[in-house]
């Protein structure tokens, strides 16, 4: 049966749930199922797992609405709670390596170690160290592992691997891709979620470095129902339905502001101070009005019309998200500028073929454009299955429209042998 060679993948978001069924047919990929719902509320916060029963429960739904007919299912974690950081090691036999990243990460994640999972991924040869070769070490906290493996049991489900979301990204947008090109060059992707954005590099399909930002799609929600004086529900339904202008070009040698208080795409760092400002009186000088002498109309005077301030206007829908959008690319080139910082010398410049933005924020209309313009790099929405040349493959209305959110899931379930 051709449901015997599938893979479900699972997306276990705090907004919603996804699951998708691909097998490998006369054409290619094919879709064999494909949806999602909303997340029970309050059951994912931040990535943690609160109401375990109520996920699993939803996912069996799910997976029955949509007619999911494959039984071994892979899932992914992401965000702050992952630890992901490149190193150096000896050279050795498969055999002896996991010993040896153990080891290692003891010495580099002494904290994170003994309440994690590991994995790692080998990315070649160190640079100018003979016997030496450079991996990459994953460390993600076992409970989150623990609770999204109890949630594919309690649906029926059989966990075959629980896999890491940078990597997940580049397998679906790399190495599925039908382009042979896009396994030579350098890819960013940005996965815009719902309460975090994953900022990832890839070189020749190889995750060399990830970012996990503490803000998503819920934060922007509550900056426009702040600024607007909305509800969160009207102010979602406005981010739905916004459409991105590109911005005009800055003047040469200005740099990208982002706006102050909660407009910012990154939250206020713990503890970082403010200074609110007083309110000092004026001196006094002979013939003004005393501090202790009442302030009444015929002291004051009649304002003038110039000294009549106007009132302050309400920002626009386009004004804010863009405020957040210029954080967002403001976050995304420091990533890269930190980056070039720990690259010898003797390396050529970084250069970054294309940005690609996945996930729900990704929808967003513009943002593209508004990305590209401002960053000065190529941009495009993600669009899995058509790029993979599957373009001929029916899909539920529901998923088209919001295909960049399924590239997570596609490259789960794309994943027809996972060694982990």
């Amino acid at each position: 049966m051709r449901s015997a060679k599938s893979l479900v993948g699972v997306d276990i978001g705090s907004r919603n749930l996804r699951v998708a069924q691909l097998a490998f047919g006369r054409r290619g990929l094919e879709v064999v199922a494909a949806g999602h719902i909303p997340t029970p509320q309050g059951a994912v916060d931040h990535g943690h797992l609160v109401e375990v029963e109520a996920v699993a429960e939803a996912l069996r739904s799910l997976c029955a609405e949509v007619g999911v007919t494959a039984r071994h299912a892979v899932t992914a974690v992401g965000g702050p709670l992952v630890i992901v950081r490149q190193i150096e090691v000896p050279r050795v036999k498969p055999s002896q390596l996991r010993q040896l990243i153990a080891t290692e990460a003891r010495r580099h994640l002494p904290d994170a170690v003994r309440e994690s999972a590991l994995d790692y991924q080998i990315l070649g040869p160190a640079p100018g160290e003979a016997g030496r070769q450079e991996v990459m070490l994953v460390a993600a906290q076992r409970a989150l592992v623990e609770a999204r493996l109890a949630v594919l049991l309690r649906a029926g489900l059989e966990p075959v691997a629980v896999d890491i979301e940078p990597y997940v990204h580049a397998y679906a947008l790399v190495g599925l891709h039908p382009d042979p090109a896009r396994r030579e060059g350098r890819l960013l992707t940005v996965a815009l979620g719902a309460q975090h954005t994953e900022v990832t590099l890839l070189q020749r399909g190889l995750v060399v470095l990830t970012r996990s930002l503490p803000s998503g799609g819920e934060q922007w929600t509550q900056a426009l129902a702040e600024a607007l004086h909305l509800d969160e529900r009207e102010a979602e339904q406005l981010k739905c339905t916004a459409s991105l202008a590109v911005p005009e070009p800055l003047p040469v040698g200005r740099e990208i502001v982002p706006p102050e208080s909660s407009l910012n795409f990154l939250p206020p760092t713990a503890g970082a101070e403010t200074n609110e400002g007083f309110m000092m009186a004026p001196e006094e000088t002979e013939g003004s009005a005393s501090a202790t002498s009442p302030l009444s109309s015929d002291t004051l005077g009649e304002p003038s019309p110039s000294e009549v301030s106007e009132p302050f206007p309400q920002p626009s829908v386009e004004s804010v998200l863009g405020g957040l959008v210029d954080g967002l690319a403001q976050e995304i080139t420091r990533t890269l500028d930190a980056y070039r910082a720990q690259q010898p010398e003797s390396d050529p410049p970084l250069a970054v073929d294309q940005v690609v933005l996945t996930g729900g924020g990704a929808c967003l209309s513009g943002l593209d454009a508004y990305l590209q313009e401002v960053l000065e790099l190529p941009v495009a929405v993600a669009a899995p299955l058509v790029e993979w040349g599957e373009d001929g493959v029916p899909l539920p209305p529901e998923v088209q429209a919001d295909l960049p959110a399924y590239t997570l899931v596609f490259g789960l379930a794309g994943r027809q042998n996972v060694v982990r």
